[in-house]
């Protein structure tokens, strides 16, 4: 459990013991104000050592690197059962080809990550942030390919020219991770975040 308070906090409550040990120092005990003072900084510096931090997410990850791998493999798997669900509901073969084709892909990155913990540090962006994005937008297009409307076709077959671009990006990410090459695969991780973004 993450005991402790934020920083903020720490500094509030160690401000406030100084000021109230400064006035029992100064109006009940009738010390010197630079006595009362000197011994109230004290009383700030010793509250500020005593009350614990609460840690950030970020540090609670780096300093439990085996917890930040279980969580990347877990919204991978996550990922692959979800772009499986949705390819399974998928109204045309080619759509369900082209999800089934992105969940394999991601896929792969889980075994390369439990074969090779160490590419967490390379995929630890795409999986945060890109991840989540790519298979949202994957779900929303299959259910807009279900509704059916001629009148939306020429607009679904323009988003689906974008998304076909998704699995040769992952195929790409995780050959960079293979690869140790973080150059490439940092300019993958750019294009695909273009790709999202359009």
């Amino acid at each position: 459990m993450n005991r402790g308070l934020s920083d903020g906090a720490r500094h509030v409550l160690a401000t406030a013991a100084a000021a109230a040990g400064f006035l029992g120092f100064y109006l009940g005990l009738k010390l010197s104000p630079w006595a009362a003072l000197a011994l109230a900084a004290g009383l700030y510096a010793g509250f500020l050592a005593l009350i614990p931090t609460r840690k950030t997410a970020a540090e609670i990850l780096a300093a439990d690197p085996e917890a930040d791998l279980l969580e990347a493999r877990r919204k991978l798997s996550e990922a692959t059962e979800r772009l499986r669900a949705a390819a399974s509901g998928a109204a045309r073969a080619e759509d369900r080809s082209l999800a089934e084709s992105l969940a394999g892909r991601v896929e792969e990155l889980e075994r390369i990550l439990r074969e090779d913990p160490s590419d967490l540090r390379a995929l630890r962006r795409f999986v945060a942030v890109f991840l989540p994005r790519m298979v949202e937008s994957m779900e929303s297009f299959l259910r807009l390919g279900r509704s059916g409307d001629p009148a939306l076709e020429s607009r679904i077959s323009a988003l689906r020219e974008q998304i076909a671009a998704y699995p040769a990006a992952v195929d790409s990410l995780g050959r960079a991770a293979l690869s140790k090459d973080l150059a490439l695969l940092e300019a993958e991780v750019e294009a695909l975040s273009f790709q999202i973004r359009r």
